[in-house]
Parts: structure tokens; C-alpha cells; sequence
């Protein structure tokens, strides 16, 4: 949260997976913890919710930041094999924020969420944002945006 504070973020949503395996166990726990965040959270000025998720099961495939980026990757280009659980947990996530925000009226925000990817709108902002940052937005696979950040940074060292 302190990065999303920094950023001068106004809304936050926070996933709480729930499950055997998950960080949190049972609902009642993730219900007792959610307090915590969002007091937080009011305390910095920031508008919260708290969204209980399904943890019973890995979101996706991939396990690893690489192969989970490279999922993110296809679930935004509209991919085949994106995995579809990723791509609604995403959708409902961004839907409580649109709802938080105001973009939306209670109960219709995932699926307002969920046109973002399925026009390529959400395709493109990423692109946008990766070449804000000096990136090669246009790699289909990310490989060269990886090989581009690498040699700024290797040329940076040196």
C-alpha cells in the first residue's frame, strides 16, 4: 500500500484470496483482517474496499513473475489461450474499482470492466504505458521490451 500512497493514489482494491492453501484460511479471518488495510488506508485519504476472493485455486497457469506476466500478456492481446480465470478475477477486480471510483453503479462494474480487453482498449494503454517508460511496446511476447530494459540498464553501469 505504501507504493499506492507514494504514487498519490486516491482508490485502492485489495484481493483477499480464501482458501486451505492461501495465506488467509477462512473467510471470518480475511473479514477480521480487512479492517486492518482499510483503516490504513482512510488514514492516507485513500478510498478502499476490500474484495474476498476465491483462493482455493491458483489464478492461471504460470507460476513465477515471468510466466504470470506473459499470461497477463495474453489475457490483454486477446489471446486464445489466455487463461480465462485470470481474466475474470481481473475484471472483477477492476469492476470494484470502477464501482469505488464512481465509473460505475454498484453491481455493474465488472462488466463494464470487462469491455476494456475485449475492444483492445486495455491492450493499447498498456502499450502506451510501456513506451512512457522507455519500453518496446510493440513485442508481441515481451522478450524485446526484457532485452531493451537490459541494455539501458547494463549501459547505465557502465
Amino acid at each position: 500500500m505504501s507504493k499506492k500512497i507514494a504514487a498519490g493514489s486516491s482508490h485502492l482494491v485489495l484481493d483477499l484470496p480464501v482458501g486451505p492453501t492461501a495465506k488467509i484460511r477462512s473467510e471470518a479471518a480475511a473479514k477480521a483482517l480487512s479492517n486492518r488495510p482499510s483503516a490504513v488506508a482512510t488514514a492516507f485519504g485513500l478510498r478502499s474496499r476490500i474484495v474476498i476472493t476465491d483462493g482455493t485455486q491458483p489464478v492461471g497457469r504460470g507460476i513465477g513473475p515471468a510466466l504470470e506476466a506473459h499470461e497477463v500478456l495474453r489475457v490483454l492481446q486477446r489471446s486464445a489461450d489466455a487463461p480465462i480465470d485470470l481474466r475474470e478475477r481481473a475484471c472483477a477486480l477492476a469492476g470494484a474499482l470502477l464501482e469505488l471510483g464512481g465509473r460505475a453503479q454498484t453491481g455493474e462494474g465488472q462488466q463494464l470492466a470487462t469491455r476494456t480487453p475485449d475492444d483492445g482498449r486495455a491492450w493499447a494503454k498498456l502499450q502506451r504505458i510501456c513506451e512512457a517508460h522507455g519500453g518496446n511496446a510493440r513485442s508481441a511476447d515481451g522478450a524485446a521490451a526484457s532485452r531493451d530494459l537490459r541494455n539501458r540498464e547494463l549501459k547505465a553501469k557502465a
